[in-house]
């Protein structure tokens, strides 16, 4: 697959997890929700977060770098997609089940941006073959 369709297909999947996410959002009421409910809201807005925004930072990534080693920029991207919709995420379920004080927002980002040093700091590398 080259980064054309790459692109396209994972722009058309994003747009999709927006849409579903939006009409979650729309059609129900968080206070009454069941829990499934909410796990398709959580769920939802995780995968589009992570998908818009690993999609922006692949894009200047690439400009950035080239397109010398795309597989290890879209990991890269990929995975702090991740920790973004993570922190975004959890702070956001913090907060609806009330649990969300200053302190407890700064150690919660603070775990998930250790992980994210853990894994920039790793000795070796992922073997990615380019083709």
């Amino acid at each position: 697959m080259d980064i054309k369709n790459f692109f396209w297909n994972s722009e058309i999947f994003v747009s999709f997890t927006w849409v579903i996410f939006f009409l979650t959002l729309n059609f129900t009421d968080p206070r009454n929700a069941s829990v499934g409910v909410l796990i398709l809201f959580f769920s939802s807005l995780f995968i589009s977060i992570l998908g818009t925004f690993g999609l922006l930072e692949l894009r200047f990534r690439l400009k950035k770098h080239g397109y010398d080693t795309v597989k290890r920029q879209i990991l890269t991207s990929l995975r702090h997609g991740i920790m973004f919709g993570i922190i975004l995420v959890g702070l956001l379920g913090m907060t609806s089940l009330h649990l969300f004080k200053v302190f407890d927002g700064i150690v919660f980002v603070t775990a998930v941006l250790l992980l994210e040093a853990y894994f920039w700091s790793k000795k070796t590398p992922i073997k990615i073959e380019e083709q």
